[in-house]
This record gives C-alpha cells, structure tokens and sequence, in this order.
C-alpha cells in the first residue's frame, strides 16, 4: 500500500512539473478529447525537436540503484536523441497541413505567430527535468496527445513507453498520423 501511494505521488508531482513547463493560456484545466482536432485541417501544430540533457554526475557505488538509471537513461537519450529528430524531420513530410518543428524554448514565439495546437509527449519534459520513470523492471506509460495552446483543452491520441521517445517515427506515424488520417480521410483523398 505504501509503494502505491509512493508511485502516485511521485506520478502526480511528474505530472504537475511537466504541465508547467508548457506555455499556457491560463492556469484553467481544458476539456479532454479523444482523437485529433478536427480544425487541423485551418491550425497549425507545432513538433517538438529533441534537444540534449544535461547529465547528473556518474553516481558511484552499487549499480542498480534508481542513480544509476536515471544517469544510464539520460546519456543513452543524449547519445540517441538526434537520430530520432532526423525521423521527425521525415516523417512529418506526410503531415498534409500546416506545421512548424520547433525546440521546446521556441513555443511561446510561435504560439505568439498563431500556431495553435502543439503534439505533447510528457517524457520530453521529464528528461529535460532529468527525470527518468522506467526502470529494468518498470516499463511506463506515457499520454501521447495535442494540446490547444489557446485553452488549455487535450486531444488523446494513445499511448507510448517513455524510451518511445527515441523511436519518433513509431509515435509520429503509427500513433499521431494514424488519428489525423482516419479523421480527415474524406478530404486527404480528394
């Protein structure tokens, strides 16, 4: 019962470091949705780029400990990182609406250019935190969804592991696009 509340917590407190790191309209929570926008088609969405992390110091002593996953986590990220930005240089080409591919320090600028929804997936904030949820042992899931910048509403499209992150082109092709087509199937084949 303790580990429960303990992981809850720590959950909980993720959560809301995440959510502030994200340019808001206001502190008010939007609407939850299932699926895409359906105004994508006349919105700009913004994708986010990889950047590299900082490591915390090589911790010394027994392996296995949560020190030694955080930092083993963080280097194989920045060691991978910019793989998975050339597969999000790629596979937004089959984006068929307007869109910019922006570093997390950009949004504000662009939301500030009228670009309105934005593709989340909460591992980016938490690695750039330092934070590292899996473990060997614990495999955690993340919501992959877009966030109107406007009013604070999300849009869920499904869900990805943390390490996900790295394979760009599995969430952006399989997860995101699989929604954007099967929502605007009409008009992509016109």
């Amino acid at each position: 019962m303790k580990a429960k509340f303990l992981l809850f917590s720590l959950l909980l407190i993720c959560s809301l470091q995440v959510f502030a790191q994200v340019p808001k309209s206001s502190s008010k929570k939007g609407k939850e949705y299932k699926g895409v926008p359906t105004d994508l088609n006349t919105s700009k969405i913004i994708f986010l780029q990889l950047d590299s992390v900082d490591l915390p110091e090589k911790p010394k002593g027994i392996f296995f400990t949560a020190a030694h996953n955080t930092y083993n986590s963080l280097s194989h990220y920045n060691t991978n990182f910019q793989k998975s930005n050339k597969e999000l240089m790629e596979s937004v080409k089959e984006y068929p609406f307007e869109y910019a591919i922006a570093h997390l320090h950009e949004v504000a600028k662009y939301k500030e250019e009228g670009y309105k929804y934005l593709l989340l997936f909460d591992p980016i904030h938490q690695f750039k935190n330092g934070k590292v949820e899996s473990t060997s042992k614990l495999r955690v899931n993340f919501p992959l969804y877009v966030l109107n910048m406007q009013n604070n509403d999300t849009y869920h499209i499904d869900y990805g592991y943390e390490f996900d992150l790295l394979e760009y082109k599995s969430l952006f092709t399989k997860k995101f696009m699989k929604e954007v087509k099967r929502t605007y199937k009409k008009q992509l084949k016109s």
